[in-house]
């Protein structure tokens, strides 16, 4: 079942504060590429990829490198979180 909205009991602040703060940052950097403001759902955006794909590669991490031949590489998920942190970081130099 999806949380009601106006259950104030059920909100959980986190990912709001969290975003809050990633989008007051961008906005105090800027980036000379952006071609304008930089919106918050963009920041809402790269936290909540950020979160799904972090808890995910926590759970799902281990099947997916027997999945992909990976299972005797112990590196393999270091190399991905260093991967993603690279995509991220370009994403933010474009926006």
């Amino acid at each position: 079942a999806r949380p009601d909205p106006d259950d104030s009991d059920r909100q959980d602040p986190l990912l709001r504060d969290l975003t809050d703060l990633v989008h007051k940052r961008r906005v105090a950097f800027g980036s000379a590429a952006s071609d304008g403001p930089i919106s918050r759902e963009d920041s809402e955006f790269i936290v909540r990829l950020t979160a799904v794909a972090t808890l995910g590669d926590g759970i799902f991490g281990p099947i997916l490198d027997c999945m992909t031949g990976h299972d005797e590489d112990p590196d393999v998920r270091q190399r991905f979180r260093s991967w993603y942190a690279k995509v991220l970081l370009e994403h933010l130099d474009r926006s």
